[in-house]
């Protein structure tokens, strides 16, 4: 059996083809259940690994990683350690993670083999390991991170080869222009294979020298000697011959060329597809999963002259896009990816918003709408679905119960991995973690595989203009959305009769408007220092954001998007005030009941079904301490008196407690502390005796009517492009929770006791959660036992609701003893007015 394994591995490569891959494929699946000896094992890994090789030279990437991938299941799986599995298979392995834009998985078996290689005390490998994971970083614009390896690899081995030293002070000069320039990339990142000659470094340095300095012909001229040297290397593959031609064709765009620029581009093209000819129209079906083709089709994008071949273009790297994506079973992959998109997507609607002025056609509207839907909390989307199919259908499928173990699984040991230290122990057990993790991934995009092709799931369904109105049609709302780009704020609005599609544009000057008004929450008495400033800011920013698309609607809809997010939009004037009393200004809330969401796709999807009101409260209180929460015992006996209650408080509010009852619950009410988190630490809400943090909440599973956030900051935390403010409300949205009330900032004990009294008021008597939680910021302005300084906005318009929980509608039982108890007192009625009849006559 070894020999023949070999025999057909020397085979194929004495004449490697398509025609005798499929060969090759055959004999390795006649092959593989008849492996019993290492040394067969040792034969067979092998044999994947040159098929690998050969698969990723013919831009076949997926395929080539899959194939890896395999070789390295049955290394471990066997324990062929014999076999050099750094060398040949996770190093090649990590190089098409980080091509196929696997980011967080290239991170994770780089980290794993450079372990493996310190193991074996193979230097080499350590080196080439630092080198990879530098560019990774670089790739991922964290640049601090690429020199500290560099430095650290440099300095910490003697007998290091000279081009690895080369290639590291290449990288690290790299890193150093982009941090000077402040750029995330100089054009396409040049990974081609240089000769080891003394001049390919100061050749490369002065390339990317005259690019930041925007001398463009000065670096045609490097580049066409960089490419020359190149050329002259046998070993340069078909892949990088076509990175080279595009980044030929970009600089013949910088040059104010784009007649050569085009013309190169398709040259990369026929490059990348043998089959293309220039005169032929491209289909999503001549494409694989490949980088390159995105950064073609973006600049072909931009040369074109029509706006119909722009976006045709742009929708050919959203699917290339797409198909990198499904590399990624990771999300912190996905949004990263999610950034681009974001940028393309802009660029899109930007070409659709010129059209709608120019033609008034409304398909324009819609079509710019989903665009800026599809790049919009896509994470949260992808779950959201996931969620549905496995309670649908999990009972039935046991691939849709395994993939939710595994990505469980996935989230609790990236837990582990960001909230470790730096002590031995930890540092011991990474390894072991990193491996897991590869292990998870490999059998994740297995089976996400099988369940994409099963239930066919696609998060981006079309939003129609039938559909919204539809909606609107049952409601009577008006629905306003934003998408906040790097050029334009675009904001669609709609009613049920009508459409809008505004652009806002972006300056310094616009932004830094947008950051003082979300700045004045952030203080106490900023606001009340001076209530004249304030006034004119909250009507600019009313004015900036086109509110008054909405003004005659008592009930809106807004979906936020960027920093708008912190914009509490209730507490923005209509109308222009001389007042300095609060009570007396035209704020929002006055006039409008809002309510807000994360995307118009999950309002529209809404259908929660309100029919009890059964609360979980937790308060910790914190007595005793610097952190006790006086009036939140006033909180919990309101609440208590008002709805059906379970409250947990003291020593009893604990993070288990809660975990372990909350799911029969139809309200959760946790009034506590909470914090936004920072750089290194996810956002969290406290407990009596511990913390929850914003990834913890990921791995829950519940469905409550309400989730109520009665704690500081709930909504805020890091905002990440594309996928918004990963903040506890996110959290318990993720976990399944579609409707939840939360606030912006730092609120205040007393006025959130009275507010969330009067919310509960409002609530328990059958209200929406809209209207409870307007009314309860109405009842507090009105409130005269409250100061005017106490009713400035920062007290009481931190709470904003997201979802759309419904009024209560009684039960048929309820239905069945109101029936009752009117015919009850019809025959009470009845029996008195004849007794009365009888004693008058």
């Amino acid at each position: 059996m070894e020999e023949k394994i070999y025999a057909s591995t020397e085979q194929f490569y004495s004449e490697p083809n398509h025609k005798n891959l499929q060969v090759l494929n055959t004999e390795i699946a006649s092959f593989e259940p008849q492996l019993k000896t290492k040394d067969e094992y040792f034969a067979f890994i092998n044999l994947i690994i040159n098929k690998a090789y050969y698969l990723a030279e013919h831009n076949t990437q997926d395929k080539a990683i899959s194939a890896y991938e395999k070789a390295y299941k049955i290394y471990l799986k066997n324990q062929v350690f014999s076999y050099d599995i750094v060398e040949y298979c996770l190093i090649p392995l990590g190089v098409l993670y980080h091509k196929s834009n696997a980011y967080i998985k290239a991170e994770n078996i780089i980290k794993h083999y450079i372990t493996l290689a310190i193991k074996q005390g193979n230097v080499s490998q350590q080196i080439s390991g630092s080198i990879n994971l530098a560019l990774l970083y670089q790739s991922l614009n964290r640049h601090q991170s690429v020199i500290s390896i560099v430095d650290k690899t440099l300095l910490g081995f003697k007998d290091i080869k000279k081009n690895q030293e080369q290639r590291l002070n290449s990288i690290k000069k790299r890193s150093l222009l982009l941090i000077e320039s402040n750029q995330e990339k100089l054009l396409l990142d040049n990974d081609v294979i240089f000769n080891s000659q003394d001049d390919s470094e100061i050749l490369d340095l002065k390339y990317r020298t005259a690019l930041q300095n925007r001398d463009y012909s000065k670096a045609y001229n490097y580049f066409n000697r960089i490419k020359n040297k190149s050329l002259v290397n046998n070993l340069i593959s078909k892949r990088e011959l076509a990175k080279l031609s595009f980044q030929e064709a970009q600089l013949f765009y910088l040059l104010n060329r784009a007649d050569k620029a085009h013309k190169e581009l398709y040259n990369t093209l026929s490059l990348l597809i043998p089959s293309f000819r220039s005169n032929q129209s491209l289909t999503e079906n001549d494409l694989y999963p490949e980088n390159i083709f995105i950064d073609v089709f973006d600049l072909l994008a931009t040369i074109e002259t029509t706006p119909e071949n722009k976006l045709l273009n742009y929708n050919l790297s959203f699917y290339v896009t797409s198909l990198l994506n499904k590399e990624n079973t990771n999300e912190e992959s996905l949004i990263i990816s999610a950034s681009a998109n974001r940028t393309r997507a802009e660029n899109c609607i930007e070409i659709l918003y010129q059209l709608y002025i120019k033609e008034n056609n409304t398909d324009f509207i819609q079509r710019a709408l989903n665009f800026a839907e599809q790049y919009k909390a896509s994470i949260l989307k992808t779950n959201s679905q996931r969620k549905s199919f496995l309670q649908k259908y999990g009972k039935i499928d046991s691939t849709l119960i395994r993939e939710d173990l595994l990505l469980k699984e996935q989230k609790q040991l990236t837990n582990r991995l960001l909230s470790g230290t730096s002590n031995t122990d930890y540092l011991k057990r990474q390894d072991s973690i990193r491996s897991r993790l590869i292990g998870i991934s490999v059998e994740l995009k297995s089976l996400q595989n099988v369940i994409e092709q099963t239930y066919k799931i696609g998060i981006n369904k079309t939003i129609s203009l039938t559909d919204i109105t539809s909606k609107l049609n049952d409601t009577k709302k008006a629905v306003i959305q934003y998408f906040y780009g790097k050029k334009a704020i675009y904001q669609f609005v709609f009613t049920e009769t009508n459409y809008g599609f505004n652009e806002i544009p972006v300056g310094a000057s616009t932004n830094q408007k947008i950051i003082d008004f979300i700045s004045y929450f952030n203080d106490v008495s900023k606001i009340n220092s001076d209530i004249s400033i304030f006034t004119e800011d909250a009507f600019y920013i009313y004015n900036l954001l086109k509110f008054d698309a909405v003004k005659s609607f008592e009930e809106v809809v807004i979906i936020p998007d960027g920093l708008m997010s912190f914009i509490p939009f209730e507490t923005l004037l209509n109308s222009k005030t001389t007042s300095t009393s609060f009570a007396k200004m035209p704020f929002v809330i006055k006039s409008q009941s809002l309510e807000y969401n994360t995307s118009l796709q999950f309002y529209l999807n809404n259908r929660t079904e309100r029919l009890e009101d059964k609360l979980l409260g937790m308060f910790p209180v914190f007595k005793n301490s610097n952190q006790e929460l006086t009036y939140t015992k006033n909180e919990a006996e309101e609440i208590k008196s008002k709805i059906s209650s379970k409250l947990l408080m003291y020593e009893h509010a604990t993070r288990v407690n809660f975990l372990n009852q909350m799911k029969n619950y139809s309200v959760l009410h946790l009034s506590t502390h909470a914090s936004s988190g920072d750089f290194l630490n996810p956002a969290n809400i406290s407990f009596y005796d511990t913390e929850l943090s914003v990834n913890e909440l990921y791995d829950l599973d519940i469905n409550p009517n309400l989730v109520v956030l009665s704690a500081c900051e709930t909504g805020v935390g890091k905002v990440l492009k594309g996928e918004g403010v990963m903040s506890i409300a996110r959290g318990f949205q993720y976990a399944g929770a579609e409707n939840t009330l939360f606030s912006l900032w730092q609120i205040n004990d007393l006025s959130t006791s009275k507010i969330m009294t009067s919310f509960y008021k409002y609530y328990a008597s059958g209200k929406t959660a809209t209207f409870s939680n307007s009314q309860s910021k109405i009842d507090y302005l009105s409130n005269r036992e409250v100061s005017n300084a106490k009713k400035s906005p920062y007290y009481w318009g931190a709470f904003v609701f997201y979802g759309d929980v419904p009024e209560l509608k009684p039960n048929k039982q309820t239905y069945y003893l109101l029936t009752l108890g009117i015919l009850a007192l019809l025959i009470v009625v009845f029996l008195i007015l004849k007794i009365f009849s009888k004693n008058a006559s």
